[in-house]
């Protein structure tokens, strides 16, 4: 085992503390501009298929056109929900605003409920990594996502680490499929294998059994639509609003009355309860699936199809695919040493959009100091390696995804270098 997985350098000295002090202090509106940028981009994105599509005959183009700008389209957004989980991560170290309350409500209700989780899901399990990063017993990236990412077969050659990663969809679907599945029950359902809840070693039902609220939930949200259904093709749009109201205050009265043991536990103390975050989250698809209903009247049945292919079809492919990169990029072919556990990227403009969003390119400063919001890592990790020679001589700078220059390697060269493989330990898989 080498020095750098062994040994545990220490920031002592005062003068990088108290710089380091200054950085870590997040304010109350980059985050929110960032945020409201990204939905910029998404209503340009998602209007300008949605545009097209109904301008398109008007123009006297052929419906064909609609193969690529909906394609181009399902990439964009599918960037976009890889952003916004980027400031929910944020919100997990409590550096997207100030305010605790505020710092988890909005990216809840703006960043997580529409990629279908919530930040005291994604907290639980982000802590761990964070405490015990590659390590394969303990990590629960590797012990929930470990096999679906191929964690433990690199160090890969140049041919198969493109063919598996970068075509995975297409020549490996049902490992995609896997890795899909793992991040549903990690961050839409809350289970998975996590050392603070108990479940490393626990029983199938205990990892991957729904709890009753969770089952509650899914059946509420399906009764209401079929409610708005209903009500939208008997020609009675009027009773949506009012329906809403009631169905939500019911599912409120029994997000409150259920039994603790039926309801997700945090170990750590939360902002607001698990039973005021689930029942805000009921009111967040009650309310975009009541807008939906009446958007699906007022458009005579037309919009249904724009949802699927706009949103759900980028959720379910191109978002966990930039997603999947990302985690391969910043863990894979890496020891479990505190310097050596990840990179720094210097990548183009797009892969950093897409992939490296929000500070993930500046992985081993987010990963020693992840107090320190996304937009002062860059100076962080040139603060570091200015003044601590432990970090200047140890972290991997990566330039470039395939070509880079002569003195610093690319991802891919990290990715297949020769290295002892991580030990596949307690992998749940």
């Amino acid at each position: 085992m080498s020095v750098s997985e062994t040994a545990r350098p220490s920031f002592d000295d005062v003068v990088l503390q108290r710089r380091i002090m200054q950085l870590r202090r997040p304010d109350d509106v980059t985050n929110l501009l960032y945020l409201a940028r990204e939905y910029a981009c998404l209503v340009l994105a998602i209007g300008g298929a949605v545009v097209f599509a109904e301008s398109r005959a008007g123009w006297g183009w052929s419906w064909w056109w609609n193969v690529p700008v909906f394609a181009a389209a399902m990439v964009l957004v599918g960037a976009l929900q890889h952003r916004l989980a980027g400031l929910g991560h944020e919100s997990s170290h409590y550096t997207f605003v100030k305010n605790r309350f505020l710092n988890d409500l909005i990216p809840d209700l703006f960043c997580m409920f529409p990629i279908l989780t919530s930040v005291h899901f994604y907290r639980v399990f982000h802590m761990a990594h964070h405490q015990h990063t590659n390590d394969p017993e303990k990590d629960p990236d590797l012990l929930n996502l470990g096999r679906g990412k191929r964690a433990f077969e690199f160090p890969m050659t140049r041919q198969r680490f493109i063919a598996l990663i970068y075509f995975c969809m297409f020549v490996a679907p049902i490992r995609f499929a896997e890795y899909q599945f793992a991040y549903m029950t990690v961050n839409t359902l809350g289970k998975g294998r996590s050392i603070y809840t108990g479940t490393v070693g626990g029983r199938w039902c205990d990892v991957y059994l729904p709890r009753l609220s969770t089952c509650l939930g899914v059946l509420y949200v399906m009764a209401i639509n079929a409610m708005f259904v209903f009500l939208t093709t008997t020609g009675r749009p009027g009773w949506i609003v009012p329906a809403a109201l009631v169905a939500g205050a019911l599912g409120t009265l029994v997000a409150y009355t259920l039994p603790d043991r039926a309801v997700f536990q945090s170990p750590f103390h939360q902002a607001y309860s698990t039973r005021f975050a689930g029942s805000s989250r009921l009111w967040f698809f009650t309310v975009v699936l009541a807008t939906l209903a009446m958007t699906r009247w007022a458009t005579d049945g037309r919009s249904p199809a724009y949802v699927v292919l706009l949103w759900i079809v980028p959720l379910l492919s191109t978002f966990p695919f930039f997603m999947l990169l990302r985690d391969v990029y910043q863990h894979s072919n890496a020891d479990s040493g505190r310097l050596t556990n990840s990179r720094v990227f210097f990548v183009d403009p797009f892969t950093r959009w897409a992939v490296f969003i929000y500070g993930q390119d500046m992985h081993i400063p987010h990963h020693l100091f992840p107090t320190v919001p996304h937009y002062k890592l860059a100076e962080l990790h040139g603060l570091l390696k200015e003044q601590h020679d432990a970090y200047g001589s140890q972290v991997v700078e990566c330039h470039g995804t395939f070509v880079g220059d002569p003195d610093h390697p690319t991802i891919l060269d990290e990715m297949t270098k020769p290295r002892p493989p991580l030990l596949a330990g307690s992998t749940g898989g």
